[in-house]
């Protein structure tokens, strides 16, 4: 199942977070598990 999901993933869809902004990514961390809408 897990490998088959890595194969069919569009990579080219993924962002970086800029260098130096934790604050960035903890609120998409927050968004992803339902700690902030």
């Amino acid at each position: 199942m897990l490998p088959g999901l890595l194969q069919s993933m569009d990579l080219s869809t993924l962002n970086c977070f800029p260098p130096g902004q934790p604050e960035k990514f903890s609120a998409f961390l927050d968004k992803v598990v339902g700690l902030q809408k």
